[in-house]
Order: C-alpha cells, then structure tokens, then sequence
C-alpha cells in the first residue's frame, strides 16, 4: 500500500468519523466510554458538551475532505480538481490512459501501463 493509499484511507476515515460525530455526538463519544474511572470521566466531560463535538467533528470531516481532495491529481494548469472534472489521467509514461464521461471511466489503451 502506497502513501497515497494510506493518506486517502485516513481521508475516509476522518470523514466518516466527523459525519457521525456531527450528526449524533452524545451517542457516538459515549461509545468510547470503556475503561478506567479517569478515561470515563473524560469521555464523559465530552459527552457533555455536544455542540462542541458538532464543531470539532465538522472540522475533523472537513480536514478528510480536504486531505481527499488533495489525492487526485493536478489538470494540466496545475489546478487540483475533482474526478467528475477530469478529462483525462496520464499514465506514467505520460500517454493518455484514462478517460472520463458522464461519470464513468473506461481504458483506453492498456499496453500504455506495460514496460
């Protein structure tokens, strides 16, 4: 698994978790509750106060968004921007290997991936 995998798994993840925390912090911070006194207690003190877990897990889900964001690749103006925008992806060869339409992909070429 390459870097961009794990950074794009991390992506997910924050993002999953900061949706869930937004829509039901109570619930979901008393999930963590297990453990020692002193460790319920903090999860506790959290619990307690959830429009300040609706705005750490906003953010939390905003910083995934961005960090997801940031894994697809640049256009040819080196502007970052989203799948659905893509006309095309080039192959590490730099031929044109991927192209987009309507929302779906399909090879163009698959030798262009072969030594």
């Amino acid at each position: 698994m390459t870097a961009a995998h794990l950074k794009e798994l991390l992506a997910l993840l924050l993002i999953g978790e900061g949706v869930v925390g937004t829509l039901c912090p109570e619930r979901y911070t008393r999930t963590w509750a297990n453990g020692p006194g002193r460790w319920r207690d903090f999860i506790g003190w959290w619990a307690d106060r959830p429009a300040l877990m609706r705005v750490l897990c906003a953010a939390e889900a905003g910083i995934g968004l961005w960090l997801a964001v940031r894994q697809f690749p640049p256009d040819d103006a080196g502007h970052q921007v989203f799948s659905r925008d893509l006309e095309r992806v080039r192959s590490p060869k730099g031929e044109r290997a991927l192209e987009w339409s309507e929302g779906s992909s399909r090879i163009l070429d698959s030798s262009v991936y072969s030594e």
